[in-house]
C-alpha cells in the first residue's frame, strides 16, 4: 500500500512539473526552464525507481537476515548465561545483497559456551596460563570457523606453551551478562585462573540482560531485559516474555530450506519484507546516517548508572578477593579504525573508566590493526556485515597472544 502511495504521489508531482513547464513555455516565461529541469530530474528517477523496485522485488537483492538451521537443538535459554548453546551443532549464516556473507556452525562446548576446549572450574596439570575471556560475537565468533580465544590457544601450544583459554563470551552480551556469568557460574564454581580479559565493543558497557531461545520458535527469539537490576532478570523462560525483542529479520527454518537458500531460491517460510521504493529508501538512509554521525559527535558517556555500577562493583569485588589479573581491550569498529576516529569515541572513555573501577590494565585493541593502510584494514572484515571476518579474528589472536606474557605472568598458585 505504501509503494503504491509513494509512486501516486511522485507520479502526480512529475506531472505539475510537466504541465507548468509546458506553460509556461507556452508564455515564453524563462522561469521554463526551472520547471522543465525539475519533470527531467522527476521523470528520471520514476522510471529509473519503477525498474530497480520491481527488480528488488523478483530477486534476492537488497535483502538482509540471518537464517539458522533447524537451531531449535542448539540455542537454549539459560537463566545465568542468558543463552546455552548445546553441542549438537546446526547451521547458520547471513544474507546480505543477496548473497551468504558467512555460513557457519552453532555449537557449543560441555558448558555451553562457543568453543572448541571443554573445561572445568579445576585447573588441569602442567597449564602456564589459564585465562577467562569474556566478550561478545567478536570473540565468540559463531560466524567463523575458529574464534580468536581458541585461534591464541592453538598458536601458544603450536609454540610449545599449555595456555587455556576459557571463552565465556556470547553472540550479542555485555555487561549484564558478564556479571551473571562470572558472579554465578565462575565464581560460583570457584574455577581457577590465572587471569582475565574483558574484550569490549562499543556499547558492551550499555548492554543490559539478553536471553536467546530457538525451541518452539520459527524466528531468532532474542529478548533484552529493561533494567539492570538482577533481582529482574528471568529465571525461567515464561519470565522472559516481558523482555522487549531485540533483532528482526532471523529466521529458523528447515534443513530443506535452507539448502534451498545456498541455491539463491527464497524459503517458503520466509515472509518477504513489504517492498519499499529502494532509491528513495537509500536517499532516506543516508539522510539517517547524517542524523546520526551529528548525533554520535555530540554524545558523550554519561556516568553509569547506579545499578551499573553496582554489576561493576561486584566484579570488582571478585578480581580483588581473588588477586587475578585483569585486562580490558577496548576493540573499535572498522569504520574506526579505517577513519582513524576511535579515539574520540566515547564508548573507549567509557571502557577506560571500567577498567579503572574493576583495577584493570587498558589496551587499546587497535593496536591489532596498527600501521595498515584503511584498503588493507577493510580486508580483515566483512563487506557488509560490521564483524571481522576469519583472517581479522585470526589478526587479533597473534595480537593477543604477545600481550599475554606480559600481562599475566606464569603464576605457581592459581586464584580461586
Amino acid at each position: 500500500m505504501f509503494l503504491a502511495v509513494y509512486f501516486v504521489v511522485v507520479t502526480l508531482a512529475t506531472a505539475f512539473f510537466a504541465i507548468l513547464a509546458a506553460r509556461l513555455r507556452a508564455k515564453q516565461r524563462k522561469s521554463f526552464r526551472i520547471f522543465a529541469a525539475g519533470f527531467g530530474i522527476l521523470f528520471g528517477y520514476l522510471i529509473a525507481e519503477l525498474a530497480v523496485t520491481a527488480y528488488h522485488g523478483f530477486s534476492w537483492a537488497g535483502s538482509s537476515m540471518w537464517l539458522f538451521d533447524e537451531s531449535g537443538k542448539t540455542v537454549h535459554f539459560d537463566s545465568i548465561r542468558g543463552c546455552l548453546l548445546t553441542e549438537q551443532p546446526s547451521r547458520w549464516g547471513r544474507i546480505t545483497e543477496g548473497k551468504f556473507e558467512y555460513v557457519a556452525s552453532l555449537k557449543g562446548n560441555s558448558q555451553g559456551f562457543p568453543t572448541r576446549t571443554d573445561f572445568s572450574p579445576a585447573r588441569p596439570e602442567g597449564l602456564t596460563r589459564r585465562i577467562a575471556v569474556f566478550g561478545d560475537s567478536f570473540s565468540a565468533g559463531d560466524f567463523l570457523g575458529m574464534n580468536w580465544p581458541d585461534r591464541t590457544q592453538a598458536l601458544a601450544e603450536a609454540d610449545g606453551e599449555k595456555l587455556q583459554m576459557l571463552n565465556f563470551s556470547l553472540e550479542g552480551i555485555g555487561l549484564a551478562n558478564w556479571w551473571s556469568i562470572l558472579t554465578r557460574l565462575v565464581a560460583a564454581q570457584k574455577y581457577e585462573l590465572d587471569g582475565i580479559v574483558f574484550v569490549v565493543s562499543p556499547n558492551d558497557l550499555e548492554r543490559k540482560f539478553s536471553v536467546q531461545e530457538h525451541r518452539g520458535y520459527r524466528s531468532h527469539m532474542w529478548r533484552t531485559c529493561e533494567n539492570w537490576d538482577p533481582r529482574t532478570y528471568p529465571a525461567t523462560f515464561d519470565q522472559t516474555r516481558g523482555c522487549p525483542v531485540s533483532v528482526e529479520h532471523a529466521y529458523v527454518i528447515s534443513d530443506r530450506e535452507f539448502e534451498q537458500a545456498l541455491n539463491k531460491k527464497w524459503p517458503a517460510s520466509v515472509p518477504r519484507s513489504e517492498l519499499r521504493p529502494v532509491l528513495g529508501k537509500q536517499i532516506f538512509n543516508l539522510l539517517d546516517w547524517w542524523s546520526e554521525s551529528v548525533q554520535a559527535a555530540l554524545w558523550k558517556a554519561p556516568p553509569f548508572d547506579p545499578e551499573q555500577e553496582h554489576l561493576i562493583e561486584d566484579i570488582r569485588q571478585f578480581v580483588s578477593v581473588r588477586k587475578v589479573p585483569v585486562l580490558v581491550v577496548f576493540l573499535p569498529t572498522w569504520e574506526q579504525l579505517v577513519k582513524s576516529t576511535w579515539e574520540k569515541d566515547p564508548n573507549r572513555t567509557e571502557t577506560m573508566a571500567f577498567a579503572k573501577e574493576i583495577g584493570a590494565s587498558f589496551i587499546d585493541g587497535s593496536g591489532a590493526f596498527a600501521n595498515l593502510q584503511p584498503a588493507e584494514v577493510r580486508k580483515y572484515f566483512f563487506v557488509h556485515d560490521g564483524h571481522w571476518n576469519q583472517a581479522g579474528s585470526d589478526r587479533f589472536a597473534r595480537f593477543m597472544l604477545d600481550l599475554i606474557p606480559r600481562e599475566f605472568p606464569n603464576q605457581l598458585q592459581a586464584s580461586q
